[in-house]
């Protein structure tokens, strides 16, 4: 996977690392001349993995079937695209240095806040309840915590 497809492009390369730029951020990889190992294990305390935006699904589905041509492997199979949960379209890769990135698309807006969405398409207000009954106030619950 190259970093231009996210958005990234190369910006720094030298002897122990590279970094990639997106507008005012950039991104540096880099390895320690005081490692404390010799390999990664991103199991180990520490960083666990990275997570980028893919665009829209499509582009992330686009991504994600060109991923094993830049060595990557698809993490989680079993549950792709929705790894991260049923709300969660993403994608998960490792590649040989056990390095894991995450591909993440961009929500579609029609999907955004459902329930707020459907309450004003029946002409509910926020202070109406799913089925139209008035909504408690904070107050009339009881004590909060």
């Amino acid at each position: 996977m190259r970093n231009r497809e996210l958005g990234y492009i190369p910006f720094q390369d030298w002897a122990s690392g590279r970094s990639w730029r997106l507008g005012a951020t950039y991104l540096v990889v880099e390895q320690s001349p005081a490692l404390t190992a010799t390999e990664h294990d991103r199991q180990r305390p520490g960083m666990n993995h990275l997570a980028f935006h893919a665009g829209d699904p499509g582009n992330l589905d686009l991504l994600a079937d060109a991923a094993p041509a830049h060595g990557w492997i698809l993490l989680f199979a079993d549950t792709h695209p929705h790894a991260g949960g049923q709300d969660h379209y993403a994608a998960y890769f490792s590649n040989s240095d056990d390095y894991e990135v995450e591909l993440v698309a961009n929500e579609p807006q029609a999907t955004r806040y459902p329930a707020r969405r459907i309450r004003r398409q029946l002409g509910a207000s926020s202070s109406q309840t799913r089925d139209g009954r008035p909504r408690q106030s904070r107050s009339t619950l009881g004590p909060t915590l």
